[in-house]
């Protein structure tokens, strides 16, 4: 079992009205996590809280025609520095056929 909350801070280059469609955002946040294991670690533990911090730089771009998306991360616990994660995540979504339906009902 695994318990954490993540609070951080973001900074978005485009304004907040645009958040949905367009995003260039800078992220950084702190996790302190509580684990309880079923069995005893390699480390010989059966809980332990640990806090890890990640920055992340994320893009995103919405249009008619699809998405666009990337991130690159780095993230690592604040007791062991040797334990670390990084990398670039990306996806593009484009949209092929174009459907709208409405239904209008009138009183």
């Amino acid at each position: 079992m695994s318990l954490s909350t993540s609070p951080g801070i973001e900074y978005n280059y485009y304004p907040y009205s645009q958040a949905i469609y367009n995003r260039l955002s800078i992220l950084y946040n702190i996790t302190p996590m509580y684990n309880k294991y079923l069995d005893t670690t390699i480390y010989f533990h059966k809980t332990e809280t640990l806090f890890q911090h990640r920055i992340a730089c994320q893009i995103h771009w919405m249009k008619s025609w699809g998405t666009i998306s990337s991130n690159i991360f780095y993230r690592n616990y604040f007791h062991d520095f040797s334990k670390y994660e990084y990398g670039v995540n990306g996806n593009i979504s484009l949209n092929l056929i174009f459907f709208e339906y409405n239904i209008t009902k009138r009183w």
